[in-house]
């Protein structure tokens, strides 16, 4: 025994008091982990501090035992509020912190514990998905939190246990799995947690959207499953994809990403003949060569643009057979139907340049064939400049009625270009002295009327100013979209390699140009307008590391969108841009797609100037509605545009302006055809 003046060493209670009344034996173990777990959080390193302040805990748990300074068992929150004493103490200021958080966490935590009662109504509540019902489990929640989200254990059961709590509280027996989805990414956000919100959030559809979609597929024919498909696809594209900024921008209505649905692939593919078939020679190359096109269609999205098939085409164009089907005719015929067949087109570019009799001959059967069978969106169509068109009327006078039709019926489209730039497809260019097959990896639309009328009329310098901050959204997006495609999309098509080119689409350049000028549309001030624009996309694409040119082809779904979105923020109210023929008509319509539209009513002179500043183009889309041109019309155009070209070389009345170009963010090149070359 001890003498009088000896004291007795404290001695450790052997139990202590849990929150729910139930006593359990005294472990030092749970105060090491739970300091460990501090430091942790802090990023310190000292093995011995979380056994040091287990001791110091114990030792003043048993002197406080020991003097009855605490009467019956401790209690979890005294050995807490030891714990965060010792910490300060020992001058662990930041542990005590994390430690101190961590307590009011789970603190938190305890205050969304269920009852025995809750806990009997959750499992009473079943959830409905694709595969069944089950009944509710909130393990499964934490679980899904922890796998998707990327949230910690700890933190993924506490919001489980939110979730829980508003699902017994709102009485429902059986919910579906979109809801506790919703569920849980609303306790998300109360919590904070940005990034696992947006790992949470489904892809989904708006009724409106769906419908649209559905419609869509039903009136052109597509398999409604592949339609679906790709408008989910194009939501999760521009969400994961093209980043917030683009996204915002695409949201508001500023620009459009055409065909994002398509974006693990090609959209539009221009390959000269002789990449598929380098040998053609007899009767049987035509239909070899068109057997390779149809192998390249199921993997792009819009369709194959055929190049320089003259020489194959020549053995059919000298085959004629009387009244009975010509082989050419045959040829087309069969071409239809395959694009038919894969819901993707088949066209014709580059064909007449040196082949003028060949050119006269598909020219003919072109047209007997939309005579003959009757309109079809998949008709082949026949891209041609001013120079393949004219050297088939010099060829063949007689021709000049067939071609008139065909213009009519916007199955031959004009171009123009030069020598630095040519037209081979709706949304595809091909530069000078460049061989082999080019895709089209992206195309950006903007809205240009939507930016005039932001500016406002007479604001040209700020329209400048504003255009150059959207090609460089535009540009940024397309420059991410070319990274991601190339560390998942294989750049062949069908085995044939492609070079990946992206591409700027101005829409509405009508209704902005009128906006700017206050009802007037101005062809020089367009021109400056266009030459900045496809000036800045060739500068900022190269600054991007991104193949990109100007177009204006294929973004009627964009011309649409635009339409729409304009009327609804107040667009209405610009009597130039929805008043002539009502705002309804207007978004039935979409907004100007081409150049042509802006100033064909000008007559050729007008556009000529319009588009002296640009090295190559479409002249007439081929969904645009304006009127229709006639040969004399585009004759008139390229000389009075070869002349403007010609005098801006040598500095004279040049259509762009270098007021407007000092007050641009980067420096323009002359507008005259060498720099532009």
């Amino acid at each position: 025994m001890s003498g009088r003046g000896e004291s007795a060493k404290p001695t450790t209670p052997a139990t202590i008091e849990k929150r729910d009344g139930r006593r359990v034996s005294f472990d030092r173990s749970r105060i090491e982990s739970a300091v460990a777990r501090a430091q942790a959080a802090v990023g310190e390193e000292d093995p011995s501090l979380a056994k040091e302040i287990a001791e110091l805990v114990e030792y003043s748990l048993a002197r406080r035992h020991a003097a009855a300074v605490h009467e019956g068992t401790p209690g979890i929150e005294e050995i807490q509020d030891l714990v965060e004493r010792a910490l300060i103490e020992l001058g662990r200021a930041a542990v005590a912190k994390a430690y101190i958080l961590y307590r009011d966490r789970r603190a938190r935590a305890r205050t969304l514990e269920p009852t025995q009662r809750e806990r009997e109504r959750a499992g009473s509540v079943s959830v409905a998905d694709a595969d069944g019902v089950e009944r509710w489990d909130r393990a499964r929640v934490a679980q899904a939190l922890v796998s998707e989200a990327g949230l910690g254990r700890e933190r993924a059961e506490e919001i489980a246990q939110r979730v829980e709590a508003r699902v017994v509280a709102s009485g429902l027996r059986r919910l579906t799995d979109t809801l506790v989805r919703e569920l849980t990414i609303a306790e998300l956000i109360a919590a904070g947690h940005a990034e696992a919100v947006r790992k949470q959030e489904p892809v989904s559809l708006s009724r409106r959207e769906f419908e649209r979609h559905l419609n869509g597929a039903f009136d052109t024919g597509a398999p409604v499953d592949r339609a679906l498909g790709a408008a989910f696809f194009g939501r999760w594209a521009r969400q994961e994809v093209l980043g917030e900024r683009f996204l915002a921008r695409h949201v508001e209505g500023s620009l459009h990403l055409v065909g994002e649905e398509s974006i693990y692939g090609f959209s539009e593919l221009a390959v000269p003949a002789e990449v598929l078939l380098p040998a053609a020679a007899g009767a049987k190359a035509p239909f070899q060569l068109l057997d390779e096109v149809a192998g390249l269609l199921p993997s792009l999205s819009r369709g194959v643009v055929l190049e320089g098939a003259a020489s194959v085409f020549a053995s059919l164009a000298r085959a004629r057979s009387g009244d009975a089907t010509s082989p050419l005719f045959s040829w087309l015929l069969a071409a239809r139907a395959t694009a038919r067949a894969a819901g993707r087109r088949i066209d014709l570019a580059n064909l007449g340049r040196r082949s003028p009799a060949v050119f006269c001959r598909l020219a003919e059967e072109l047209l007997r064939l939309d005579d003959t069978e009757g309109a079809d969106l998949f008709t082949p169509r026949l891209y041609a400049d001013l120079e393949e068109l004219d050297g088939a009327a010099q060829h063949s006078p007689e021709i000049e009625p067939t071609l008139e039709r065909l213009l009519e019926r916007r199955l031959l489209i004009p171009t123009f270009g030069g020598e630095a730039e040519e037209v081979v497809g709706e949304v595809c260019r091909r530069r000078a002295q460049e061989t082999g097959a080019i895709a089209v990896g992206g195309v950006v639309a903007l809205d240009f009327a939507r930016l005039a009328r932001r500016v406002g009329p007479w604001r040209e310098e700020s329209a400048l100013s504003s255009l150059s901050d959207l090609l460089m959204e535009a540009l940024g997006g397309l420059a991410t979209l070319a990274e991601w495609q190339r560390g998942h999309v294989p750049q062949r098509v069908g085995g044939v390699r492609v070079r990946a080119r992206y591409t700027v689409a101005p829409v509405g350049l009508a209704e902005g140009l009128a906006i700017l000028a206050d009802g007037e549309v101005r062809p020089a001030q367009g021109a400056r307008l266009l030459g900045v624009c496809a000036e800045a996309v060739r500068r900022f694409g190269m600054e991007h590391g991104v193949d990109t040119c100007m177009v204006t082809g294929g973004v009627e779904a964009a011309a649409l969108r635009f339409a729409e979105l304009g009327l609804a923020d107040g667009g209405g109210s610009q009597p130039l841009l929805f008043e002539r023929d009502g705002g309804e008509a207007v978004v039935d319509r979409g907004l100007s797609a081409g150049y042509g539209g802006a100033l064909l009513e000008q007559g050729p002179a007008a556009l000529a100037e319009l588009l002296s500043t640009i090295r190559a183009g479409v002249l007439l889309e081929p969904h645009e509605q304006s009127a229709c041109v006639d040969l004399n019309f585009l004759r008139a155009f390229s000389d009075e545009r070869r002349r403007l070209r010609r005098q801006s070389a040598v500095g004279q009345d040049q259509p762009s302006s270098a007021a407007h170009d000092a007050a641009l963010p980067f420096d323009v090149e002359s507008s005259a055809p060498e720099s532009l070359s």
